[in-house]
């Protein structure tokens, strides 16, 4: 899998993060809530996608990064590694410069219409939900 594969039909949502509702491990749980974290201080608006709950979605994550550990982060239709090199694109500040052009705002996770409910993932912060994915 090489970082920096790039998928021109999802740069329209520039920022993406695809993950699973039910962790496989409590790494991949802290990778998530991290990821989350840098993105709120950075306040940049993204997508939360949880491949089992819309595996539908999977093929999109799969088209630009097959194989790709969740959580998985799309940037203009990039992906650029899992949560580590992330971290390292971070630490070396890098990282803004692949994350300005998404537009600034709260993450958001687009509950299907036919669900008709509220989320408890609302009460910890950082996301918002909507029913319709907006046009960024």
């Amino acid at each position: 899998m090489e970082n920096g594969r790039s998928d021109p039909s999802r740069a329209r949502r520039y920022l993406v993060v695809y993950s699973s509702s039910t962790k496989t491990s409590r790494a991949s749980e802290a990778d998530e809530r991290r990821l989350v974290h840098l993105l709120s201080v950075k306040k940049k608006k993204y997508e939360m996608v949880y491949v089992d709950v819309s595996p539908e979605r999977r093929e999109e994550l799969d088209a630009v990064a097959p194989d790709a550990p969740l959580p998985a982060l799309i940037a203009g239709g990039v992906y650029h590694g899992a949560f580590e090199a992330l971290q390292e694109l971070e630490d070396d500040g890098e990282l803004d410069a692949i994350v300005a052009p998404a537009p600034d705002g709260a993450g958001f996770w687009a509950l299907p219409e036919e669900w008709g409910v509220q989320s408890s993932m609302l009460e910890g912060g950082g996301i918002t939900l909507l029913n319709d994915v907006p046009v960024l």
